[in-house]
């Protein structure tokens, strides 16, 4: 719907969570891409180099296959030279982790006044499956 970034059901609008330790950005990316940074630290250094108390743990809300739309006035709030930054950290090889990372932070890029590791998810989920 236009205008919205949850889904209107809210929690139960999502797809289930799906929770892979098998899952290639665990296991190949790791051996393919030893030198890498953890989802963690690109986060950290490229996203939102100046959060403050950054989690060791996150969950992101974000559209599957990076499909949204952003205003010019979004876009403008950081530097070229961020743009730069992210960038360059997908540009090192032929299929990066780190696209697959943007793919999950593209919302704390253009809203950097509203970062989901401070203020917790931007929309309502359904609680994550407890491991037995």
């Amino acid at each position: 719907t236009k205008g919205t970034q949850c889904p209107l059901s809210q929690e139960k609008g999502w797809s289930p969570w799906w929770i892979d330790k098998n899952h290639p950005h665990v296991t190949l990316f790791k051996s393919t891409q030893p030198n890498a940074p953890t989802p963690i630290e690109f986060y950290q250094r490229y996203v939102a180099p100046g959060a403050i108390d950054t989690p060791q743990s996150l969950t992101l809300v974000f559209s599957c296959g990076a499909r949204f739309s952003v205003s010019r006035e979004r876009i403008l709030r950081h530097p070229i030279g961020y743009y730069k930054r992210l960038l360059a950290q997908v540009s090192k090889h032929k299929n990066p982790i780190q696209g697959f990372y943007l793919e999950a932070m593209w919302y704390d890029i253009f809203h950097p006044e509203s970062l989901q590791s401070e203020k917790g998810p931007v929309c309502k989920m359904a609680a994550p499956p407890t491991e037995a």
